[in-house]
């Protein structure tokens, strides 16, 4: 094969994205012209398409060796080195590249790409801007260049440049779609529905899914008259062409006759988009809430067995209603069966015992609602107190002996004392939050403990901090209500105090702490029962800086764990740790 017919070939496979084949023919094109540098420069791309920088770099390098002065390979070289992490010396490059050719678009283009792709915002930025300004109607910069003010939050800027993508794009549908995002992010209804309603404009084939995303724009802001209308603009519009049913279609309506208390009319879209997929699970739960409030309790209990099985994600909701229904229903057993599945879910737990109780109550089982109502307050529910106290007086005299004091009784007087203390005084007005570090350093044992059991039980804590006052302990939990707890000092010397206490609202055992100052840190001692002489370490810290992630997730899980941190929680969890 002669050299023309190599770089015929070459052309083809770099055009064609071929790897394999570029590799192939440079290696064939050396054989017949050593040494030429645009042999090493298809390799390099070669290397380029498998993600290998490493040898691109170094075949670039071979390539400049014999054509020292071609502006291309050095620019190829420049960017090989950025990509495989070489940062400063491809910034050097692109900077001695750029006095040769200050206006070429292509090195800005280049920086910019890499540092929206590194999340370095105002690099990005700087050099995509540089890039709009010097080739207008270079559409692919646009995108990174909106992404990056979008990611900055700049969403002013970012719609200013979508406005300059659909001057010089004014058919490209992203680009509307974009700048819908953004308004609607901007709660800028208006805005959004001119653009949906260029969409349809422009949409062609695609008007049906425009269509529908316009439905869902007014859904999301509450104007479910203007929704349903979208929705039966496009069933219609399928009838009209004789076109199958689409369920999806029918669906969206149903659940938006459903918020507008249209129950029937509901109940008709529905059921057509139940017959077009019987297995969607959601689509039972939508039927049976339409049948429930138009008071066919028994269809709807139906309903909700039937779909059940497909475990849709409204299946907690299901279970509740099917419960409820049956306590209505007085099927005792059918409400006992639904009540006591969640309360053994995590993360509904406190809901099932909680139902569990109104269950009993209404059965006349003052003991069973009472024993209910107390586990669901344990694990946090919001309510439970207020039923205790609405029906449960007798049990709960009965069980104190008549005698009980209130915590706010036993400990209220001690806050005058509490006040006065010299070491509690540094501590007032702060927040701490558990030092994980020196925790996990100094603990013996949670130096003993399996790493997975370690990090939860780290991360069940990591986003809570505490406070004290002359008045009491709040433990502070930015994902739901505090818990607070009164205090009084048993002990006190310069540098500790022995303080006892409880739970505001709870009759519980007291517990003790005692708290000292240990390498600048906050030492407690005790805080775990069971533990004997483990401790804690804390930090001050700034309430404003804790930024729990995975927020719904951590909230199931405090709301069943980390509220009990003041009872046997964690000595459930190492009485495991000791049998493994």
């Amino acid at each position: 094969m002669d050299r023309e017919e190599l770089f015929l070939r070459l052309e083809k496979a770099l055009a064609a994205r071929d790897s394999f084949l570029l590799n192939k023919y440079a290696k064939n094109l050396l054989e017949v012209v050593p040494y030429h540098p645009k042999a090493y420069y298809y390799l390099a791309e070669a290397s380029l398409m498998s993600w290998d920088y490493t040898q691109a770099v170094k075949y670039l390098e071979e390539a400049i060796k014999h054509n020292p002065k071609e502006f291309f390979l050095r620019r190829k070289y420049a960017l090989a080195k950025l990509n495989n992490g070489n940062e400063k010396e491809a910034v050097k490059l692109y900077s001695t590249l750029l006095k040769e050719q200050p206006k070429n678009a292509d090195l800005y283009y280049d920086l910019g790409k890499y540092y929206t792709q590194n999340w370095n915002a105002e690099k990005a930025i700087k050099n995509l801007t540089k890039v709009v300004e010097l080739e207008p109607n270079r559409l692919e910069v646009y995108t990174y260049l909106i992404e990056t003010f979008q990611s900055a939050r700049r969403y002013d800027d970012a719609l200013e440049y979508l406005d300059k993508a659909i001057q010089q794009d004014a058919k490209n549908l992203d680009w509307y779609k974009a700048r819908i995002n953004i308004n609607k992010r901007q709660n800028d209804l208006d805005a959004c529905v001119r653009d949906y309603e260029q969409l349809l404009y422009l949409s062609g084939d695609n008007e049906a899914d425009i269509r529908l995303e316009f439905g869902d724009l007014y859904a999301e802001f509450g104007l479910y008259p203007q929704a349903h209308k979208q929705y039966t603009i496009l069933i219609d519009s399928q009838e009209e062409k004789g076109e199958a049913k689409n369920g999806m279609h029918y669906r969206k309506r149903g659940e938006i006759r459903l918020k507008t208390a249209d129950y029937q009319g509901a109940l008709e879209d529905l059921e057509v988009a139940l017959e077009l997929n019987s297995k969607d699970g959601s689509l039972y739960y939508f039927c049976a809430k339409a049948q429930h409030l138009q008071g066919d309790k028994m269809a709807a209990l139906e309903n909700l067995v039937k779909g059940m099985p497909f475990k849709p994600k409204q299946l907690v909701e299901m279970q509740e209603l099917a419960g409820r229904i049956s306590m209505d229903l007085e099927d005792w057993y059918g409400a006992k069966v639904q009540f006591e599945t969640m309360s053994k879910t995590k993360g509904v737990a406190r809901q099932g015992f909680f139902l569990l109780g109104i269950m009993h109550r209404k059965k006349g089982e003052l003991e069973d609602a009472y024993k209910n109502w107390l586990t669901a307050k344990k694990h946090g529910h919001p309510q439970a107190q207020d039923m205790i106290d609405k029906y449960c007086h007798s049990i709960v005299d009965d069980a104190d002996g008549g005698s009980a004091k209130n915590p706010e009784e036993e400990f209220g007087p001690e806050s005058e004392r509490n006040a006065a203390s010299p070491f509690l005084r540094k501590l007032f007005g702060k927040y701490w939050q558990l030092d994980k570090d020196m925790t996990m350093d100094k603990s013996l044992t949670f130096q003993r403990m399996p790493e997975f059991l370690k990090k939860s039980i780290f991360e069940m804590i990591e986003s809570l901090a505490f406070t004290i006052s002359p008045q009491g302990v709040t433990l502070v939990n930015p994902l739901q209500n505090n818990m607070q707890a009164y205090y009084r000092i048993l002990e006190e010397t310069a540098h500790s105090v022995e303080i006892a206490g409880k739970r505001m609202g709870a009759n519980e055992k007291e517990v003790k702490l005692r708290l000292s100052f240990y390498q600048n840190r906050l030492k407690v001692e005790g805080l775990m029962p069971g533990m004997g002489s483990e401790v804690l370490y804390f930090v001050e810290t700034d309430l404003k800086k804790i930024d729990p992630k995975d927020q719904q997730e951590k909230i199931d899980r405090l709301a069943d764990n980390a509220k009990n941190l003041l009872n046997n929680v964690f000595s459930d969890l190492m009485d495991k740790f000791k049998k493994k």
